[in-house]
């Protein structure tokens, strides 16, 4: 699945806009992937039935404008699956891991 391109309709669940002029950059391996960083990171819920095995919560990385983006909007993406996973932790130990999108656009639907 690793650089295949996607289209997903999706609700953010989570999201982190950079300050402007700086970049969000994923902790872990995912830094060497993404050393530029991103201008936003989100987590987007979507419907299982997508057809790409990747329903659920998936993080994405994106450059461009974000304005307007907030937890609870639902969204269009179009980009490239990369094939590695974000990894984290809920507040109870239990650990998470989404897949990670690096999107080329994003539109609020």
């Amino acid at each position: 699945m690793r650089d295949e391109k996607v289209r997903l309709d999706g609700i953010i669940t989570f999201i982190q806009v950079a300050a402007e002029g700086e970049k969000l950059r994923p902790e872990g391996g995912l830094s060497d992937s993404f050393p530029d960083g991103f201008d936003a990171l989100m987590f987007v819920n979507v419907p299982t039935e997508d057809g790409l095995g990747l329903g659920g919560n998936v993080a994405v990385g994106f450059n461009g404008d974000s304005s307007g983006l907030v937890k609870g909007s639902e969204i269009t993406i179009l980009g490239t699956v990369t094939g590695e996973t974000l990894a984290g932790m809920t507040f109870s130990g239990a650990a998470l891991e989404f897949p990670m999108i690096a999107a080329q656009f994003v539109e609020e639907l």
